[in-house]
């Protein structure tokens, strides 16, 4: 039988001969884990347990330190298994520890001081217009513009004509050694109308490029249009954009060009004459060490 703090007397099974949990055994378990459902340590649990008094002998006196290593080899069990949960809360900090929000947001107002910093201290390209006045353009001879008194200067004046008769003038430009062989130049315009008959003018550009060796009266590489609208006030500047040139390649040397006004376009809506006072070779400078 068992002693008074119910312990099974030892070589006592748990399972007894007809193939049931014996009583005391389950009573012992169950003391057992009540106990350990209020500390972690189970040799604390066993230290204090009050020993056998024989067993079945009934004997007052307490036995040998051999019950309780009985005891501790019957209940053998890993005693000091880890707490996972507050592992995993643990390296979860960690990880947040690292990656956290305010980390990257801190690393990515660095990278854009930097760029900030960088862009600022990088050259910037320079826009250059070189500009041609009258005195530089020339009138073909066929169908040419007329050059006319204009206020204090000339201009060309290009008449509303039909389509065969559309007038033109031209001119050649060196191609300035700081120009950028990377990015198209634009041609612009410069031109008013009277405002007798307002409305767009449109206009036509072909050019060549021209490097050393090559023939100075080849024939036009592209042809390009743009139109302007005149101004509200009679005889206001206007300057029409003509977009779409190829770079010129890096042994270029000029660009020859020929200006004509189609009037004939149903684009064109003005009735009248315009004057053209002057063009413009727009392009990006390489001064400031932008790439050529």
């Amino acid at each position: 039988m068992a002693d008074r703090n119910e312990i099974p007397p030892q070589g006592q099974k748990p399972i007894d001969k007809s193939g049931f949990f014996s009583p005391i055994w389950h009573r012992f378990f169950l003391k057992l884990y009540k106990q350990a459902n209020k500390t972690d340590n189970v040799e604390s649990i066993i230290s204090t347990m009050p020993t056998s008094t024989g067993g079945d002998n009934g004997g007052g006196g307490s036995s040998s330190g051999s019950n309780n290593d009985d005891l501790e080899a019957r209940l053998s069990f890993d005693k000091t298994v880890p707490d996972l949960t507050n592992r995993i809360e643990e390296l979860e900090a960690k990880i947040a520890s690292l990656t956290s929000n305010k980390d990257l947001s801190s690393r990515l107002d660095d990278i854009e001081a930097i760029s900030l910093s960088v862009k600022n201290t990088m050259p910037a390209p320079i826009n250059v217009d070189l500009w041609l006045n009258v005195g530089g353009l020339k009138a073909p001879t066929a169908n040419p513009a007329t050059l006319v008194q204009h206020g204090l200067d000339s201009a060309w004046q290009f008449a509303d004509a039909i389509e065969i008769n559309q007038e033109s003038i031209t001119g050649r430009i060196k191609v300035p050694s700081e120009m950028s062989r990377a990015v198209a130049p634009l041609i612009l315009i410069g031109w008013s109308a009277d405002g007798i008959s307002p409305g767009d003018c449109k206009w036509q550009v072909e050019y060549v490029w021209n490097a050393i060796g090559e023939a100075t009266n080849a024939a036009s590489q592209e042809t390009l249009t743009g139109v302007g609208t005149a101004s509200s006030t009679s005889n206001g500047l206007v300057v029409a954009e003509v977009t779409g040139l190829d770079t010129p390649s890096l042994t270029d040397q000029c660009i020859n060009f020929k200006i004509t006004r189609l009037s004939a376009d149903a684009e064109d809506t003005i009735t009248g004459t315009v004057e053209l006072i002057g063009v413009c070779l727009s392009y990006v400078s390489t001064n400031k060490g932008m790439a050529a």
